[in-house]
């Protein structure tokens, strides 16, 4: 066997772990917020309107993307449950898998898959994988959106399903303009004819949503955001806890501070310059919104891979590339 095909064979093997150990957590969801979008996704598959009461319209979820396709998957016949279960699971695997992929394209003479395995054995990840609500099918649209970014990079084209991914993770979740407005900022400061211009694709869903709502709810916000909202200084407050917490339960503080190391030194790339400051900012929205009312940090799971990838690549740059340390480094930290 090649030393390809070996790599291959121990992602693959990587990406079964992950997902044997979200199945692990089966009953783990759906939650609470999941019954709400599914009752919106019922009511427009039967013909009632995207609202939660027939005739009142009131936005009451925070996750379109997972909505649409909640009722789609009603309308040809599958238990809403079950599709986001599915759903849910295959982002868990395309995180991994996507993670994996990068990290070999930036140490490909790594032994292990450093940030894959600290992924794949995460309980905190495999539990929200479990539990729906389109979190982890959010770290799944960004992880992938990094790896066609990166291609496009490498072989010099205009980031076309870089933007498309990446507009679909803004409709799925609002807080992926925080990784999709430096995207853009980046690729439209780079001037490149209309290969640039193609990087507002990553807006365009977002930019309709936002149309739709006005037309069809009258606010620019869910009314999630108005009932949930408390002044600058107590959501920082819970934001601060909620970060410390979420360390506690999943690392990403320290991921974080493993990943300073590689933005202090520059990226090396365009393409993974945008997920660091991208990351940077995901979290800091997450304190400064004030964290969830979920255990084991939630809001920081649609960062998680990134946070991964950055923190194992931070750490080799720090150690002199020792892949097989730093794996069990991560390892140690993820249990």
């Amino acid at each position: 066997m090649s030393r390809r095909e070996g790599a291959l064979w121990t992602l693959g093997l990587l990406v079964a772990v992950g997902v044997v150990h979200a199945l692990s957590f089966n009953g783990a969801g759906p939650v609470d917020d999941d019954f709400i979008a599914f009752r919106y996704a019922r009511n427009l598959a039967d013909g009632h309107g995207l609202v939660f009461n027939e005739g009142l319209r009131v936005e009451g979820f925070s996750a379109p993307l997972w909505v649409l396709a909640i009722a789609a998957g009603l309308k040809l016949g599958f238990p809403a449950a079950v599709l986001g279960s599915v759903l849910s699971v295959l982002g868990g695997a395309a995180a991994i898998l996507s993670i994996g992929v990068v990290w070999r394209r930036y140490r490909p003479q790594a032994v292990w898959f450093a940030p894959a395995a600290l992924l794949a054995v995460s309980p905190a990840f495999a539990w929200h994988t479990a539990a729906g609500l389109g979190t982890v099918l959010l770290a799944g649209l960004l992880a992938g959106w990094l790896v066609l970014y990166d291609s496009a990079e490498r072989e010099g084209r205009a980031a076309v399903g870089a933007a498309c991914v990446l507009g679909l993770a803004c409709l799925l979740r609002a807080e992926a303009l925080v990784w999709a407005l430096p995207f853009v900022v980046v690729e439209l400061r780079r001037g490149k004819g209309s290969g640039s211009l193609l990087a507002l694709l990553a807006l365009l869903p977002a930019a309709a949503w936002l149309a739709f709502r006005l037309s069809y709810y009258g606010r620019p916000l869910p009314m999630t955001y108005y009932v949930k909202h408390l002044p600058l200084a107590a959501e920082l407050t819970y934001g601060t806890t909620y970060l410390g917490l979420a360390t506690l339960s999943t690392g990403i503080g320290l991921l974080l501070l493993a990943a300073l190391p590689l933005a202090r030194g520059g990226a090396g790339s365009r393409a993974l310059g945008v997920a660091l400051f991208g990351l940077f900012a995901h979290a800091g929205y997450v304190v400064w919104v004030g964290g969830d009312f979920m255990p084991l940090g939630r809001f920081f799971m649609p960062a998680l891979p990134i946070a991964c990838l950055a923190a194992c690549l931070g750490l080799t740059r720090l150690g002199s590339g020792r892949p097989r340390l730093l794996a069990a480094v991560g390892l140690a930290a993820a249990l």
